[in-house]
Formats: structure tokens, C-alpha cells, sequence
């Protein structure tokens, strides 16, 4: 997939280049542009123009204007002209197509190429789809190289017609809406596309599947002109909508609330329009914090039992708490068992951020669930999680608990048991304060795991991920811990994924060799090791010549030859051949050129001799009784004393001043600056 969409980028490349000389050749013509400029009407300031064909554009003026002011080719993207940016990474500059010098750089590696473009609009709709997404990655991230990404799918939708619509569809799938502004021009695109006279080019509406909206950013205040943005309206023109995640900000670490009134609560033509529109959910969040004065689980078991809610798969519930210390957590409980009740085809609950969730709560979940996720729930404890996988871990395929932290290792010994399918197993133990400017990070439990506590693990494990394990009782409790793992190698044949990073607090000395023992052992083991990839199979060109071995020839370069002297002088030497040009070059290369036949022998010699030590390195490091199991792709290993802060410190917090602004560009520090776009 990866290198399908750095092929599609050279081609988008190499596509804008022979527009731009093809436009340069019409100097004396009227230009032709492609995207619309900004207009005061609701429905115009978020589209652009997109070409529908592979052709040039018509060379008339009149022309021109037309699909300036057309509506039909346009998409719901930018509010205003982008301009060109010449440092735009998006489009990496290569080196010429054709067939004499087409060899690119792929990671530092030489790539020789014939120059033949494959035809990529020819691929199925459902591929380039794939692509795109991929490319596209996931528009929850709020860092500069997603806007970067948006702007290149947006160049990917120019390249051709086929090209436009997946890279459209890839695009809206999760709409990035991320200030006031931006739902509201996405309504009033939507509300355009579907006036447009005829059939409009492409339904946007339908494109949509997951709405991420911030209530801070999108929702709770009014924007100039529009009043406060209506959830309705929007989700009613989106059909095959199947996700909807609000959310505040403040829910995710540090996970430290703000201190603001929040105006925005749960509409009611919210659930009206999913209603009257018939969509089937399979993922929602609810949020206790946007309840506002509803009674919240007789509210939600009613919402469930509507049609939208009865397909739903996930549901995530942030910031559950009782209101009373004192109230009947059994009454919750039963209330909670019934609202999880009311959806048939339920598999996976998130708690988030969740203080009110206790034991009792937690063993009301449906015994069919197949994903579990606690996340900063502040009362469950090793006792509450065995109570609950003794009695729902039958089918749990996916167990995530990050940040608990009253949350120990006690429950391992029984792992193996009581969630005999389990695949996914991940733990962060890392602690956050929960008041500005005061340490209570600290983890609520004595002790991580006892020296007499064996942890057991299920043989379906695919991924394990345990990170920040700290306090624990000695040094033999880890070691046992470790131990376990490389006892179960035989049983975790579809082990693929390993990261343990434990946390031990002794001495140095002991560290070190604690270090030196397990982490070799360990890649001894669990490590998959291939082969590296043949480099002849790179392309046919490469592959060609590996099966044809042709002379050598070194490319032309324009220089004078180092055999011929400057202006007036002789040949420095003569030639080795009678009747030979002294400035001409042998047809091919003799042995002697490049490093000598020895050489090249102690080099293999040395390599040969360094694979050997490090292997009986690492075989020494092993025991004999290990089996190896030697299918994982990743295993990372770090033991180290760090104490876990809410914020690493590295080299950028320890500069004398901050960068002017003025450094010379590279390629990889541009600012995020207004592209003209608006998502």
C-alpha cells in the first residue's frame, strides 16, 4: 500500500510539471483556473473547482469563465483560493520520467526505474479508494503534516477524473471539523449540492461516515452571523453516517477539566433526525457532561431502544460519576445492565475518564462483549477487573487499560483462564495529576506484582503492549515476571507484536545486568528473522539486468575526461593499448577497478565474522531449554529507573532562545500557515 501511494505521488508530480510547460507554451492565451475564487454566498465560500476529465482545457476565454462560475464540478473543500506554495512537501519533486535517466531515491535506497508509468486510472474505484484513505490517514490528529495530507489528497482529486472522486470520498469519510466555522460550511455545501439543477456530480452527503465534533471548538458558542450550529440539520442530510463522537477536550490526558460553563448539551433533534432518517449507528459516545439536567441512564436506555441505536457495535461513556456518593451503586448497576441490554449487537464499551465506574458496575456489562477499554477510572482495581473476566471474559478478544491508577498486575495469574481468546493486551500505567499545579500522579497500589504471583498467558495473544510498570515488590518478582513470558513461547504461536518497558528501582549495577540478560533472550526468541528483501526485484529494470548482466557504462556528464590535460597540453599518460584514443574510456571494466580482489574477500570475511559473534553472543544469553518461537516483528525491550512525568523533558526544553523563523528551508519545516482551504 505504501509504495502504490509514493507511486501516485510521483505521478501527480510529473502530471502538474507537463501542466505547468503546457501553460507556459500558452502565454498568449487566457489562462484557465481551476479553482473558484472566495464569494460572500454561503454555498460558495467552501467549494473549488475540480477538472472532470484528463484532457487540457479548452483554450477559450469564454470558456474559462464558464467553469469559473459552474457548479457542477465542485467540491465541498476550501472557502478561498490556495495559492501555490513552492515548498509544499506534498508533491516530491523527482527526477525526469523517461527512459534514459529514470532512476529515483526511495529512503536513501537507488531505485532504477524504466520510466514506464503504470496506468493507475485504470485501477478500480474500490482500490484507489484504499489508497487514498491510506494516504489520507486518520484527520483526528491536529499536527501540521495532517494538513498536509489533506492538501494532497486535494491535488490528488486535480490529477484526473478517476482520481477525483475516491480521492473526494477519502476526504469526507471523517470530516476534519475543527473551529466554528468549518460545520457550517460544510452544512451550507451540502444544502447547495442537493439545489443544484439536474444531478449534481458527486452527492457529498453520502461520502460522510463519522462525524468527530469538539464541543469547544465547534459547538458550544456562536459563530458570527449563524447563531449556535444546529447538529440536526447536519446529521440529517448525511445518510450513511454510521459514527458520532463528541467530545470536550479536556477528556483525554492530562485530563485536567476547565473550569467553564459548557452551553452545549445533547439537542433533541440530534436523535429526531437520526429517527426520521432511519440510520444505523454502530458507534457512539456519550458524554455524562452533556446530560445537562436529564436523568442519564433511564435517558439513554430510551434512546437505545430507537432503531438508529439497536445496530450499535462500540459505545464509549466519558466522565460517568454518581451524583451521590451514597447512591445505590446496585440500582446503577441494574439500571446499566438494562441500557446494555437494549442493544442487541453491542461488542465493545469504553469508559473514559470515568470515576462513578466500580466493581459492581463493571460486572452489568453483557458477558458477550468482545473489546474492553478502561481508560483513567480512578476506582477499578486488580479485585474488580478478576471479578468481571471471571464472569464476561469468555469472548473478550481486546483488553485495553491505560492510566488506572489503582490498577495492578494481580490479575495475571488467572489471565490465561479466564479470557482464553484474548488477542489484544494493553496496558499504560502511567498516572496523571488530576489538579493544575499539584503531584498526586503517583499509583494507588503497594505493589505491582508479588515474587509469588506467576502470570499466565493466553495462547490466542497476538499483541502485548505493557508499559511504565513500576513498584514492583523486588527484583525476583520481575525476573519471574520475564521468565513467564519466555515459558510461554511455545504456547503464543501467534505472538506478533511485544513491547514491555518496566521500571526498576535498584541499583545500577543490577539494572544493567538485568538488561543484558533478558533483552538479547528475548530477541533470541520472540524475533522474526527474514531475510532482507533482493534488491534486483526493485523493478524490471533492475531485474533485467540482474538475470542479463550487460557492460558497464558510465553515464554521460558533460565534463572533460580526467585523461586530457588543459588548453595546449599533452596526454598525462599514455595509453595502455596500441592504436587506443589516450582520452578514451575502455568499453569495460577491468578487475582492477573498484575495490581488489582481496578486499572484497576480507570484507565478506569481517561480515562473516561479526554475524558469528553476535550470534553466540545471543546464544549465550539463551538457555537451552528455550523454544523459539521467533515469529514476532516487533520486540521492544526497554528497562530503565525513568520516574513517569505528564511531560518528558528532551533537548527543545533546554534551548538558549527559540528558532527566529529564518532558518533555511528543508522541506519538513513549514509553518501552518492559511492554505486557502477550509478544513
Amino acid at each position: 500500500m505504501a509504495s502504490n501511494t509514493r507511486s501516485m505521488r510521483r505521478v501527480m508530480s510529473r502530471t502538474s510539471k507537463s501542466t505547468a510547460r503546457a501553460g507556459a507554451k500558452r502565454s498568449t492565451r487566457a489562462s484557465i483556473s481551476y479553482r473558484e475564487d472566495s464569494t460572500d454566498s454561503s454555498g460558495d465560500d467552501f467549494v473549488s473547482s475540480v477538472s472532470e476529465s484528463d484532457a487540457p482545457p479548452p483554450k477559450r476565454q469564454r470558456r474559462a469563465a464558464a467553469l469559473t462560475s459552474s457548479h457542477s464540478g465542485r467540491t465541498a473543500l476550501e472557502h478561498s483560493p490556495r495559492k501555490h506554495n513552492p515548498r509544499n512537501p506534498a508533491k516530491p519533486q523527482l527526477s525526469s520520467s523517461n527512459g534514459k535517466s529514470a532512476s529515483g531515491v526511495t529512503g536513501g535506497v537507488p531505485v532504477e526505474s524504466d520510466g514506464v508509468i503504470p496506468p493507475w486510472q485504470t485501477l478500480p474505484y474500490a482500490i484507489l479508494l484504499e489508497i487514498f484513505t491510506y494516504a489520507f490517514d486518520d484527520p483526528c490528529d491536529h499536527d501540521a503534516g495532517q494538513r498536509k495530507a489533506k492538501t494532497w489528497v486535494l491535488d490528488a482529486a486535480l490529477v484526473c477524473k478517476a482520481f477525483m472522486e475516491p480521492a473526494i470520498s477519502a476526504l469526507y469519510r471523517v470530516p476534519p471539523l475543527r473551529d466554528l466555522s468549518q460545520p457550517h460550511r460544510l452544512l451550507d455545501s451540502l444544502v447547495a449540492n442537493n439545489q443544484e439543477i439536474g444531478t449534481p456530480s458527486l452527492n457529498y452527503g453520502v461520502k460522510v461516515k463519522r462525524l468527530q465534533l469538539d464541543v469547544w471548538d465547534t459547538l458550544n458558542y456562536k459563530y458570527h452571523n449563524h447563531g449556535t450550529f444546529d447538529l440536526g440539520q447536519l446529521i440529517s442530510r448525511l445518510p450513511q453516517l454510521s459514527a458520532i463522537n463528541i467530545y470536550l477536550k479536556d477528556d483525554f490526558p492530562p485530563y485536567r477539566q476547565v473550569e467553564h460553563s459548557i452551553r452545549w448539551h445533547y439537542p433533541d433533534n440530534l436523535f429526531t433526525a437520526l429517527e426520521s432518517t432511519q440510520q444505523r449507528l454502530k458507534s457512539f459516545t456519550w458524554n455524562f457532561r452533556l446530560f445537562g439536567d436529564r436523568d442519564a441512564f433511564p435517558w439513554m436506555t430510551e434512546i437505545h431502544q430507537s432503531k438508529p441505536f439497536q445496530s450499535l457495535r462500540q459505545i464509549s461513556i466519558l466522565n460517568f460519576k454518581l451524583r451521590d456518593e451514597k447512591h445505590n451503586a446496585v440500582e446503577a448497576a441494574e439500571t446499566l445492565a438494562a441500557n446494555s441490554a437494549a442493544l442487541p449487537e453491542l461488542e465493545s464499551v469504553c469508559f473514559h475518564s470515568s470515576p462513578g465506574l466500580n466493581g459492581v458496575l463493571l460486572k452489568s456489562l453483557p458477558t458477550s462483549l468482545k473489546k474492553l477499554t478502561l481508560e483513567n477510572c480512578i476506582r477499578i482495581n486488580s479485585e474488580s477487573l478478576h471479578s468481571f473476566l471471571e464472569g464476561n471474559g469468555a469472548h473478550l478478544k481486546e483488553l485495553v487499560l491505560d492510566y488506572n491508577r489503582a490498577l495492578d498486575l494481580a490479575f495475571l495469574p488467572h489471565l490465561a483462564r479466564t479470557s482464553p481468546r484474548l488477542e489484544v493486551f494493553k496496558m499504560d500505567m502511567h498516572c496523571y495529576s488530576t489538579r493544575f499545579a499539584h503531584r498526586d500522579s503517583d499509583p494507588l497500589y503497594t505493589t505491582l506484582l508479588a515474587s509469588d504471583e506467576i502470570p499466565t498467558w493466553p495462547r490466542t495473544l497476538r499483541t502485548v503492549e505493557l508499559i511504565h510498570l513500576r513498584k514492583w515488590e523486588s527484583l525476583d518478582a520481575a525476573t519471574h515476571f520475564f521468565q513467564s513470558l519466555i515459558d510461554s513461547a511455545k504456547d503464543l504461536p501467534d505472538l506478533r507484536k511485544l513491547v514491555l518497558k518496566p521500571i526498576l528501582d535498584c541499583s545500577w549495577r543490577d539494572r544493567a545486568d538485568f538488561r543484558e540478560k533478558w533483552i538479547p533472550r528475548f530477541r533470541t526468541v520472540f524475533l522474526r528473522k527474514c531475510a532482507p528483501p533482493n534488491r534486483h526485484l526493485m523493478s524490471m529494470r533492475a531485474f533485467r539486468r540482474w538475470k542479463n548482466p550487460e557492460p558497464f557504462h558510465e553515464p554521460s556528464t558533460g565534463l572533460e575526461n580526467d585523461m586530457k590535460l588543459p588548453h595546449g597540453g599533452g596526454p598525462t599518460r599514455r595509453s595502455s593499448k596500441m592504436g587506443q584514443d589516450p582520452g578514451s574510456q575502455p568499453a569495460q571494466m577491468s578487475e582492477n577497478d573498484g575495490p581488489s580482489r582481496r578486499t572484497r574477500q576480507s570484507q565478506r570475511i569481517a561480515q562473516t565474522d561479526s554475524q558469528s559473534d553476535q550470534e553466540q553472543s545471543e546464544q549465550g544469553e539463551r538457555s537451552k531449554d528455550d523454544f523459539i518461537q521467533g515469529m514476532c516483528q516487533v520486540v521492544d525491550i526497554l528497562i530503565d529507573n525513568q520516574r513517569p512525568m505528564e511531560e518528558q523533558l528532551n533537548e527543545s526544553h533546554f534551548l538558549d532562545s527559540e528558532a527566529s523563523g529564518d532558518e533555511d528551508w528543508t522541506g519538513e519545516n513549514d509553518g501552518v500557515a492559511d492554505d486557502g482551504y477550509a478544513w
